[in-house]
């Protein structure tokens, strides 16, 4: 099970410690901690033909923001390790 938590911290900097933690431990259990003020978007695309460049991707999401990385995805799958994939990670 699954639980959220939304804490409003009292200072700014009581935020960053936490946020710059990453993770904590309550009763035992990891905790993830996220910012919800983030604006970066992590995506994968699907499916992008192998002849579409790295160049391409940005200029396609123009309108959406500014994407700061795109890279290849490989396959991990055994015997296929390193093949060239059709998904492209962006953040």
């Amino acid at each position: 099970m699954s639980h959220v938590w939304l804490l409003n911290m009292k200072t700014v900097e009581a935020k960053k410690a936490l946020t710059d933690a990453g993770v904590i431990k309550v009763k035992d259990r990891v905790c993830l901690v996220i910012d919800p003020t983030r604006k970066e978007v992590k995506m994968k695309l699907h499916w992008i033909a192998f002849d579409v460049t790295k160049d391409a991707i940005p200029r396609a999401f123009y309108d959406y923001g500014d994407v700061k990385k795109v890279t290849d995805d490989r396959w991990r799958v055994e015997d296929f390790e390193g093949v060239e994939s059709t998904n492209r990670p962006l953040v």
